[in-house]
């Protein structure tokens, strides 16, 4: 069966500058948890965070306490963790996010379904 629409956060922990930056505790939860929040604002079917094995482990208990479906894939290559994850479902339309800035989502979920729902194809 295909699916509309799908949200992927493209999450991990390995970060140099900022080592598990996700799993940062920001206003008494965990930063990954902020975003994914955020995300459910957005209409969608089914919702994901696309993550390395090596993550994996570590972010499975956020995702499940917000009701997303976590994945994992390559801990090197992004993309391809990305296309990864699309192989193993049948989906219309994708929205992808990061985990980097939980900031950045406040506002953006509102004005993203506004753009769905005019049925653009690309934006």
């Amino acid at each position: 069966m295909k699916t509309n629409r799908v949200v992927i956060v493209q999450c991990r922990l390995s970060s140099t500058r900022l080592p598990q930056k996700a799993l940062k505790m920001l206003g008494g939860k965990p930063v990954l948890a902020w975003v994914l929040a955020s995300m459910h604002k957005v209409n969608a079917d089914r919702y994901f965070v696309a993550t390395d094995s090596d993550s994996y482990d570590s972010l499975k208990p956020i995702c499940e306490e917000n009701s997303f479906e976590c994945f994992k894939g390559d801990l090197n290559d992004v993309l391809k963790r990305f296309c990864d994850l699309l192989r193993t479902i049948d989906c219309k339309t994708v929205i992808r996010a990061t985990a980097d800035n939980p900031f950045c989502f406040t506002k953006l979920p509102k004005s993203l379904q506004r753009i769905l729902n005019t049925e653009i194809s690309l934006v």
